[in-house]
């Protein structure tokens, strides 16, 4: 049996991407504009919220803490694999992950 089955909930958010022109990270045929660059912040208080609930629900349901892992971590063995989250701010994330838990709590 695989020793990390259950420990990880794939949640995809929704960035958008920006042009990098010259970037070479993206060969197409016919050429395209590529998608290199996001946000600075990467994504909005809301979605980070959304996000720390969805985290304590499904640690709830498994009845411990899940592990926290970026895509791109996972992605690094795939050839061409993804590479976001961008601009994840992991201390803010981390704020309002208690913040939820306080108002959870209360």
């Amino acid at each position: 049996m695989n020793k990390c089955k259950g420990l990880f909930l794939a949640v995809e958010l929704v960035q958008p991407r920006k042009c990098q022109p010259n970037a070479g990270q993206i060969q197409c045929s016919p050429p395209r504009k590529n998608d290199a660059k996001s946000p600075d912040p990467g994504f909005t208080k809301a979605q980070l919220d959304r996000l720390a609930v969805v985290y304590v629900a499904a640690s709830v349901r498994r009845g411990k803490w899940l592990i926290p892992a970026f895509h791109v971590v996972l992605d690094q063995i795939v050839q061409g694999g993804h590479d976001d989250p961008q601009n994840f701010n992991l201390d803010q994330w981390s704020k309002q992950l208690n913040d939820i838990l306080t108002e959870i709590r209360s």
